[in-house]
Protein backbone atom coordinates (compact mmCIF):
# COMPACT_ATOMS: atom_id res chain seq x y z
CA UNK A 1 0.00 0.00 0.00
CA UNK A 2 3.36 2.41 0.78
CA UNK A 3 4.35 1.85 -2.41
CA UNK A 4 1.35 2.55 -4.74
CA UNK A 5 1.02 5.51 -2.48
CA UNK A 6 4.39 6.63 -3.12
CA UNK A 7 4.13 5.69 -7.25
CA UNK A 8 1.10 7.76 -6.74
CA UNK A 9 1.93 11.17 -5.18
CA UNK A 10 5.10 10.88 -7.49
CA UNK A 11 2.83 10.45 -10.45
CA UNK A 12 1.10 13.57 -9.00
CA UNK A 13 4.53 15.37 -8.78
CA UNK A 14 5.57 15.07 -12.45
CA UNK A 15 1.85 16.14 -13.52
CA UNK A 16 2.43 19.48 -11.48
CA UNK A 17 5.66 19.49 -13.18
CA UNK A 18 4.05 19.79 -16.28
CA UNK A 19 1.81 22.08 -15.48
CA UNK A 20 4.31 24.23 -14.28
CA UNK A 21 6.49 24.48 -17.44
CA UNK A 22 3.04 25.03 -19.15
CA UNK A 23 2.42 28.03 -16.55
CA UNK A 24 5.85 29.55 -17.60
CA UNK A 25 5.57 29.08 -21.09
CA UNK A 26 2.26 30.95 -20.97
CA UNK A 27 4.02 33.80 -19.12
CA UNK A 28 6.55 33.57 -21.94
CA UNK A 29 4.12 34.06 -24.38
CA UNK A 30 2.06 36.88 -22.54
CA UNK A 31 5.54 38.85 -22.30
CA UNK A 32 6.25 39.26 -25.74
CA UNK A 33 3.10 41.22 -26.41
CA UNK A 34 4.72 43.78 -23.92
CA UNK A 35 6.38 45.61 -26.93
CA UNK A 36 3.10 46.06 -29.12
CA UNK A 37 1.92 48.32 -25.96
CA UNK A 38 2.94 52.07 -26.70
CA UNK A 39 -0.59 53.81 -26.12
CA UNK A 40 -0.10 56.35 -22.99
CA UNK A 41 -3.72 56.29 -22.70
CA UNK A 42 -3.91 52.38 -21.59
CA UNK A 43 -0.43 52.68 -19.12
CA UNK A 44 -3.00 51.90 -16.28
CA UNK A 45 -4.27 48.56 -18.40
CA UNK A 46 -0.21 48.35 -18.71
CA UNK A 47 0.49 48.82 -14.96
CA UNK A 48 -1.99 46.10 -13.64
CA UNK A 49 -1.37 43.65 -16.09
CA UNK A 50 2.64 43.82 -15.16
CA UNK A 51 2.07 43.43 -11.78
CA UNK A 52 -0.10 40.32 -12.10
CA UNK A 53 2.42 38.45 -13.93
CA UNK A 54 4.82 40.21 -11.67
CA UNK A 55 2.82 38.25 -8.57
CA UNK A 56 2.84 35.20 -10.70
CA UNK A 57 6.49 34.95 -11.35
CA UNK A 58 7.19 35.73 -7.48
CA UNK A 59 4.66 32.36 -6.95
CA UNK A 60 6.65 30.40 -9.43
CA UNK A 61 9.61 31.15 -7.09
CA UNK A 62 8.03 29.30 -3.97
CA UNK A 63 6.19 26.96 -6.19
CA UNK A 64 10.13 25.97 -7.39
CA UNK A 65 11.08 25.05 -3.78
CA UNK A 66 8.20 23.24 -3.55
CA UNK A 67 9.12 20.80 -6.48
CA UNK A 68 12.62 20.77 -5.05
CA UNK A 69 11.68 19.46 -1.57
CA UNK A 70 9.56 16.77 -3.25
CA UNK A 71 12.12 15.95 -5.74
CA UNK A 72 15.05 15.97 -2.65
CA UNK A 73 12.14 13.75 -0.66
CA UNK A 74 12.50 10.81 -3.38
CA UNK A 75 15.64 11.32 -4.09
CA UNK A 76 15.29 13.00 -7.58
CA UNK A 77 17.89 14.98 -9.20
CA UNK A 78 16.48 18.71 -8.71
CA UNK A 79 14.47 20.18 -11.39
CA UNK A 80 15.45 24.32 -12.50
CA UNK A 81 13.50 26.46 -14.11
CA UNK A 82 15.71 29.00 -16.17
CA UNK A 83 12.60 29.92 -18.13
CA UNK A 84 11.44 31.82 -14.86
CA UNK A 85 14.30 33.92 -14.75
CA UNK A 86 13.81 34.79 -18.31
CA UNK A 87 10.48 35.74 -18.00
CA UNK A 88 11.31 38.20 -14.89
CA UNK A 89 14.49 39.88 -16.84
CA UNK A 90 12.37 40.35 -19.84
CA UNK A 91 9.22 42.04 -17.65
CA UNK A 92 11.56 44.05 -15.37
CA UNK A 93 12.04 47.07 -17.93
CA UNK A 94 8.23 47.36 -19.29
CA UNK A 95 7.54 46.99 -15.47
CA UNK A 96 9.80 49.99 -14.34
CA UNK A 97 8.75 51.95 -17.24
CA UNK A 98 4.67 51.08 -16.73
CA UNK A 99 4.90 51.75 -12.90
CA UNK A 100 6.61 55.07 -13.12
CA UNK A 101 4.54 56.09 -16.01
CA UNK A 102 1.34 55.35 -13.75
CA UNK A 103 2.92 56.85 -10.29
CA UNK A 104 3.27 59.99 -12.31
CA UNK A 105 -0.07 59.90 -13.74
CA UNK A 106 -1.33 59.48 -10.16
CA UNK A 107 0.46 62.20 -8.41
CA UNK A 108 -0.01 64.62 -11.13
CA UNK A 109 -3.86 64.06 -10.63
CA UNK A 110 -3.37 64.31 -6.28
CA UNK A 111 -0.88 67.32 -7.22
CA UNK A 112 -3.28 69.49 -9.31
CA UNK A 113 -6.78 68.77 -7.91
CA UNK A 114 -5.42 69.14 -4.23
CA UNK A 115 -5.70 72.75 -2.86
CA UNK A 116 -2.27 74.36 -3.56
CA UNK A 117 -0.14 74.41 -0.73
CA UNK A 118 -0.92 70.43 0.56
CA UNK A 119 2.32 69.07 -0.18
CA UNK A 120 5.94 70.30 -0.08
CA UNK A 121 7.32 71.81 -3.08
CA UNK A 122 10.51 70.45 -2.29
CA UNK A 123 9.13 67.07 -2.23
CA UNK A 124 7.21 67.51 -5.54
CA UNK A 125 10.51 68.37 -7.34
CA UNK A 126 12.16 65.71 -5.73
CA UNK A 127 9.52 62.82 -7.08
CA UNK A 128 9.00 64.82 -10.53
CA UNK A 129 12.90 64.34 -11.06
CA UNK A 130 13.29 60.66 -9.42
CA UNK A 131 10.69 59.95 -12.29
CA UNK A 132 11.97 62.11 -14.45
CA UNK A 133 15.13 59.97 -14.44
CA UNK A 134 13.93 56.80 -14.61
CA UNK A 135 12.04 57.51 -17.62
CA UNK A 136 14.89 59.03 -19.57
CA UNK A 137 16.97 55.97 -18.75
CA UNK A 138 14.36 53.54 -20.15
CA UNK A 139 14.06 55.58 -23.08
CA UNK A 140 17.01 55.28 -23.90
CA UNK A 141 17.36 51.28 -23.03
CA UNK A 142 14.11 50.90 -25.19
CA UNK A 143 15.89 51.78 -28.70
CA UNK A 144 15.16 48.27 -30.06
CA UNK A 145 11.68 48.74 -29.00
CA UNK A 146 9.81 51.48 -30.95
CA UNK A 147 6.65 51.59 -29.03
CA UNK A 148 8.24 51.17 -25.69
CA UNK A 149 10.31 54.09 -26.68
CA UNK A 150 7.20 55.94 -27.75
CA UNK A 151 5.29 55.49 -24.51
CA UNK A 152 8.77 55.77 -22.75
CA UNK A 153 8.89 59.35 -24.83
CA UNK A 154 5.30 60.42 -23.97
CA UNK A 155 5.65 60.07 -20.32
CA UNK A 156 8.67 62.25 -20.17
CA UNK A 157 7.03 64.73 -22.33
CA UNK A 158 3.88 64.41 -20.02
CA UNK A 159 6.74 65.29 -17.23
CA UNK A 160 8.37 68.02 -18.82
CA UNK A 161 5.13 69.58 -19.23
CA UNK A 162 4.35 69.52 -15.42
CA UNK A 163 7.90 70.61 -14.46
CA UNK A 164 6.94 73.99 -16.08
CA UNK A 165 4.64 74.49 -13.17
CA UNK A 166 7.45 74.02 -10.82
CA UNK A 167 8.07 77.74 -10.21
CA UNK A 168 4.65 78.54 -9.97
CA UNK A 169 4.57 75.75 -7.04
CA UNK A 170 7.52 76.65 -5.09
CA UNK A 171 6.22 79.95 -5.03
CA UNK A 172 1.84 79.83 -4.25
CA UNK A 173 2.21 76.63 -3.44
CA UNK A 174 4.69 77.67 -0.25
CA UNK A 175 2.64 75.54 2.73
CA UNK A 176 3.78 78.55 4.61
CA UNK A 177 1.76 81.36 2.97
CA UNK A 178 -0.87 82.82 4.84
CA UNK A 179 -3.67 85.29 4.45
CA UNK A 180 -1.67 88.38 4.56
CA UNK A 181 0.56 86.59 1.93
CA UNK A 182 -2.20 85.96 -0.27
CA UNK A 183 -3.34 89.36 -0.06
CA UNK A 184 -0.04 91.05 -1.51
CA UNK A 185 -0.52 88.15 -4.16
CA UNK A 186 -3.76 89.69 -4.87
CA UNK A 187 -2.79 93.60 -5.05
CA UNK A 188 -0.08 92.35 -7.59
CA UNK A 189 -3.16 90.23 -10.09
CA UNK A 190 -5.49 92.66 -9.93
CA UNK A 191 -8.62 90.42 -8.42
CA UNK A 192 -8.97 88.67 -5.13
CA UNK A 193 -7.51 85.24 -4.32
CA UNK A 194 -7.06 83.23 -0.96
CA UNK A 195 -6.36 79.66 -0.13
CA UNK A 196 -9.16 77.34 0.22
CA UNK A 197 -9.68 73.78 -0.66
CA UNK A 198 -11.42 75.30 -4.03
CA UNK A 199 -7.86 77.19 -4.65
CA UNK A 200 -6.07 74.10 -6.29
CA UNK A 201 -3.14 73.74 -8.45
CA UNK A 202 -4.63 73.63 -11.46
CA UNK A 203 -7.19 76.81 -11.34
CA UNK A 204 -4.04 78.82 -10.22
CA UNK A 205 -2.30 77.36 -13.76
CA UNK A 206 -6.00 77.94 -15.37
CA UNK A 207 -5.53 81.69 -14.05
CA UNK A 208 -2.70 82.32 -16.05
CA UNK A 209 -0.39 83.28 -12.82
CA UNK A 210 2.73 81.92 -14.12
CA UNK A 211 3.51 85.25 -15.55
CA UNK A 212 3.85 86.82 -12.12
CA UNK A 213 5.95 84.06 -10.50
CA UNK A 214 9.03 86.65 -9.93
CA UNK A 215 6.85 89.00 -8.53
CA UNK A 216 5.75 85.78 -6.31
CA UNK A 217 9.40 85.09 -5.81
CA UNK A 218 10.12 87.56 -2.69
CA UNK A 219 6.16 86.87 -1.05
CA UNK A 220 7.18 83.29 -0.97
CA UNK A 221 10.56 83.70 0.93
CA UNK A 222 9.27 86.16 2.96
CA UNK A 223 6.53 83.51 4.12
CA UNK A 224 9.43 80.71 4.87
CA UNK A 225 11.58 82.85 7.06
CA UNK A 226 8.00 83.79 9.01
CA UNK A 227 6.96 80.17 8.98
CA UNK A 228 10.25 79.04 10.04
CA UNK A 229 10.43 81.49 12.77
CA UNK A 230 7.39 80.83 13.85
CA UNK A 231 8.13 77.21 14.14
CA UNK A 232 11.58 78.08 15.87
CA UNK A 233 9.34 80.78 19.01
CA UNK A 234 7.09 77.22 19.01
CA UNK A 235 9.73 74.96 19.73
CA UNK A 236 11.61 77.86 22.28
CA UNK A 237 8.12 77.95 24.17
CA UNK A 238 7.97 73.86 24.37
CA UNK A 239 11.37 73.56 25.89
CA UNK A 240 10.54 76.14 28.56
CA UNK A 241 7.09 74.56 29.16
CA UNK A 242 8.92 71.10 29.93
CA UNK A 243 11.83 73.03 31.75
CA UNK A 244 9.49 74.60 33.95
CA UNK A 245 7.71 71.14 34.46
CA UNK A 246 11.20 69.36 34.99
CA UNK A 247 11.76 71.79 37.35
CA UNK A 248 8.62 71.24 39.28
CA UNK A 249 8.68 67.92 39.57
CA UNK A 250 12.82 67.96 41.20
CA UNK A 251 10.99 70.50 43.54
CA UNK A 252 8.29 67.72 44.52
CA UNK A 253 10.67 65.13 44.87
CA UNK A 254 13.23 66.90 46.82
CA UNK A 255 10.33 68.10 49.27
CA UNK A 256 9.26 64.30 49.34
CA UNK A 257 12.73 63.96 51.00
Amino acid sequence: IISEKTIEYQDMLKKRIEYFKRDLELYWEQLQEYVKWGDIKKLSKYAKKSTIIDKKLTLAMAKIDEINEEEAAYGWELSWYPLRKQCADKLLPFKKLFDAGQEFMDKHHLWMHSQVGTYEPEDIEETIGNLYRAVYKLEKQFSDSPNSQRLATGIKVSIDEFKLHLALINTLGNPGMRDRHWEQVSEIIGFPIKKSPEMTLEKVIDYGLAEYVTKFEPISESATKENNLDKSEFNGLFTFKNLIKILKLSRHEQNDK
